[in-house]
């Protein structure tokens, strides 16, 4: 796809990426417990979502006709269908709550598909990481440093901290056990700071005009609209 339709097909994927985030913050907040499988879903949905509005940024901003013209690897039917699939898993295995089923073991069944998603997800940041180094290496707009700054403010505002920390290895030993309680958690874990991400914040080299569109889209993914 060349770099201009690049800018316009990143938009739908990014509301992809809020909507299923927002599902899967509600459906840790309902298990009341955290895992390292759901934990790295979310973090690697928010990471998705910062990468995107980094290469909508740049790809928007290029001006020469060869710059526009640029080929990349934006797969965007492959983003596309690793979302919505995801959200449908999450969406189901919530639904499981009102049918009296134990959410949490119900998504120990489920965590062999939540890590196939965890792999694709992981591809799909390789693969725009790319794309911004080939951005950096082709136009004016970008060295590789500013790349590199780029991949660190994405991976710091991604990183996801559990108020409760409970492993995968836990869960799976829990459901295991006769005498565990598998319906608000089997005790209390110590409570920690829950993450809060403040939004891309690098507006360098960036058009008023993609800032303020940026900004109302930030502002969307904050209050869930």
């Amino acid at each position: 796809m060349e770099a201009a339709g690049v800018a316009l097909a990143i938009p739908p994927v990014v509301l992809l990426c809020v909507a299923a985030a927002r599902e899967l913050r509600k459906l840790t907040e309902t298990m009341k417990t955290a895992n390292k499988t759901l934990l790295s879903l979310l973090s690697r949905i928010e990471r998705m979502r910062l990468y995107l509005d980094s290469l909508r940024g740049l790809t928007s901003q290029l001006i020469n006709p060869q710059e526009r013209s640029m080929m990349l690897a934006f797969n965007e039917n492959s983003y596309k269908a690793t979302l919505k699939e995801l959200h449908g898993l999450i969406l189901d295995v919530a639904a499981r709550t009102q049918h009296g089923v134990l959410l949490r073991v119900y998504w120990v069944a489920q965590r062999a598909k939540a890590e196939k998603y965890l792999s694709e997800l992981e591809q799909h940041e390789r693969e725009m990481l790319l794309m911004l180094s080939l951005i950096s290496a082709h136009s004016h707009l970008r060295t590789e440093h500013d790349v590199d700054a780029i991949k660190s403010a994405v991976q710091r505002q991604s990183n996801i901290k559990p108020k409760f920390q409970l492993s995968d290895e836990m869960i799976d030993e829990e459901a295991g056990s006769e005498d565990s309680t598998l319906v608000d958690g089997v005790q209390d874990y110590p409570s920690r700071p829950i993450a809060v991400w403040h939004g891309y914040v690098l507006r360098e080299g960036f058009s008023d005009a993609y800032l303020k569109a940026r900004d109302r889209l930030a502002d969307a993914a904050y209050y869930g609209d």
